[in-house]
């Protein structure tokens, strides 16, 4: 993830009086942890990107959308001279958790689209 210094982020859905969707609570937990994820979604924060690198919900953050064009483009680039084998596999293992929590995420949608 990679954010410009002035990006604005949030789950606002409690603003609008709204119950957060499309798997935001299962993702931003896992991303930066239950009690981070209960005061960004309870409170409707809206953060900044370089405040989003602190927290880790974004690995960088750069001057404005082109240079976050071109980073994001230059890690593709080095991914893509990386041995294509050695890559899909290390993907898949890192994905690995994901389909194990996979369960998880269904749970969250349904609550989700329950309070809605």
């Amino acid at each position: 993830r990679v954010v410009a210094k002035d990006a604005a982020l949030g789950i606002t859905f409690v603003n609008l009086g709204l119950h957060p969707g499309m798997g935001s609570t299962f993702f931003l937990s896992s991303i930066v942890g239950p009690q981070l994820a209960a005061r960004l979604a309870l409170t409707g924060e809206v953060i900044k990107g370089e405040q989003a690198v602190a927290l880790g919900l974004a690995l960088s953050s750069h001057e404005n959308g082109e240079a976050c064009l071109n980073h994001a483009n230059e890690i593709a680039l080095k991914i893509s001279k990386a041995a294509p084998v050695a890559v899909r596999t290390t993907v898949k293992s890192l994905r690995s958790m994901q389909e194990v929590e996979r369960g998880g995420l269904d749970r969250a949608l349904m609550r989700e689209a329950d309070a809605q």
